[in-house]
């Protein structure tokens, strides 16, 4: 995916510290991107808020994109963790040819659970402002790619539109 930044230094890479430190910094991103979305939220109010200072985020993240798109990872994985059994129980059912009202079922439990993570979930509260400016077209394309990648693209959508400024 072009354009995407890598993260230097991820999750996986070791000490718990740097992964509590780097989890403080994507919730911080989250409620400013949310509030006054990517262009006005500074990076030095970001590591203010995540009580880092600014060169930390460059050292986790590269640049503001990278955070942006690290905030879009851990909400991607977060609704994946909520709904992945109802995906595949769906993607099961339509490979078996099942009846309509089988799928139609299927349907509905997967907009009830995707419903739930995002709207009743308080693991998501910090998200929802976040995902509502994402889903106007607000913040760098890479984000928005992410999310078609990783949602969309499972189910291999040809095309989609970001509405442009």
């Amino acid at each position: 995916m072009a354009g995407v930044a890598k993260h230097r230094h991820s999750v996986e890479s070791g000490y718990a510290r740097g992964e509590e430190t780097r989890a403080r910094i994507v919730n911080a991103a989250l409620t400013l991107f949310g509030q006054q979305g990517f262009e006005g939220a500074s990076t030095r109010d970001i590591a203010t808020l995540a009580g880092v200072n600014a060169p930390a985020l460059q050292y986790y993240f590269d640049s503001k994109e990278g955070l942006f798109v690290a905030c879009m990872e851990h909400i991607v994985k977060r609704v994946w963790e909520s709904v992945s059994e109802v995906v595949e129980r769906a993607e099961r059912l339509v490979a078996e040819r099942a009846d309509v009202d089988e799928l139609i079922e299927a349907f509905c439990d997967l907009q009830a659970q995707l419903a739930e993570c995002m709207l009743a979930s308080t693991d998501m509260e910090e998200s929802r402002l976040f995902m509502s400016r994402i889903q106007t077209g607000e913040g760098p394309a890479a984000g928005f790619d992410l999310l078609a990648l990783h949602c969309w693209g499972r189910w291999r959508v040809g095309s989609y539109c970001v509405p442009q400024k």
